[in-house]
């Protein structure tokens, strides 16, 4: 039997609504997405081979018209992509752009959540901003062995040494790159501030991109409910990885009262704005880059 192979790629960046799209895509009849949201196969797993990757993630397409995945660091992570232009070079790319600074806030929370992350916002920026000046590009395909060994450092110490809260807010250069390997019509841009004012015609635009019925009707009630854990203690005594591990042996039941106890629904804090001005100097240059490319005008992202 013909092994099913992907034609569709949520590229992201992180915390631009990738989840979202993932859930409103995947209701569609002629769409198939992997099981899990995010297989990394393209930028850490890709050692494993692409039998690996069709067998474990697309065994159970069927007729379905488009197959794909979503793995937002795809987005700035160049060698990923290249990679993708290899086996699938006639493959679509879905981007949701969101204002960069209030994206690198959000990503900042979820690490200090996690307990990756012990600067604040500010420092973090910076420790970026020093982190790009002594360190290769991300689209460097020799980047792909720090990343690796980055994300295995995460797994068993749940701290960081790679920053990218500013390598994925910098659109114009990501959106620049994948111009450059794909032809413009296997590219489409949405922006989160169309996605939250009309959800609707922005997901049937998505699927006219795609070929499918856009007039396809999708349940719109999933929303993100910001949400606290107190499992940073546990990811660093114990590291992330050996923590996930124990927990999928814990039975469902247990599983699911502890979830209770450990994660809460709680208020987003939100940036000041102080810190947007401050923030927003890492991507000032990039915005208006992005406004040329893309034919629309950014004020609102500005300080």
């Amino acid at each position: 039997m013909q092994k099913k192979i992907p034609n569709f790629f949520i590229m992201g960046p992180p915390k631009c609504a990738s989840t979202s799209l993932f859930y409103y895509l995947n209701q569609h009849n002629d769409v198939f997405l992997s099981p899990l949201k995010e297989t990394h196969f393209f930028s850490i797993n890709y050692n494993r081979g692409l039998d690996w990757f069709l067998d474990k993630y697309f065994n159970n397409a069927k007729d379905e018209r488009i197959i794909g995945e979503s793995t937002p660091t795809y987005s700035y992570l160049g060698y990923s992509l290249l990679r993708i232009n290899k086996f699938f070079p006639k493959a679509k790319l879905l981007y949701s752009f969101r204002n960069p600074v209030e994206r690198a806030y959000s990503a900042w929370l979820m690490r200090i959540q996690q307990g990756t992350e012990t600067l604040s916002f500010e420092k973090a920026l910076e420790a970026n901003l020093e982190q790009r000046k002594n360190m290769i590009s991300f689209y460097d395909i020799n980047f792909e062995s720090m990343w690796v060994k980055e994300s295995k450092h995460i797994d068993k110490k749940n701290k960081l040494k790679i920053r990218s809260y500013i390598e994925a807010g910098l659109y114009s250069e990501m959106i620049e790159f994948a111009y450059s390997i794909f032809n413009n019509e296997q590219i489409k841009v949405v922006f989160l501030e169309d996605l939250k004012l009309d959800t609707e015609t922005t997901i049937a635009s998505i699927f006219k991109f795609l070929g499918v019925n856009d007039n396809f009707k999708i349940d719109l009630s999933e929303q993100n409910v910001y949400k606290v854990h107190s499992l940073a203690t546990l990811y660093n005594f114990f590291g992330r990885k050996n923590v996930r591990k124990f927990g999928s042996f814990v039975p469902k039941g247990f599983k699911n009262a502890g979830k209770r106890v450990l994660v809460k629904a709680a208020a987003k804090p939100r940036i000041t704005e102080d810190q947007k001005r401050f923030a927003y100097q890492y991507f000032m240059d990039d915005i208006e880059k992005l406004e040329i490319i893309m034919k629309r005008p950014l004020a609102h992202w500005k300080y």
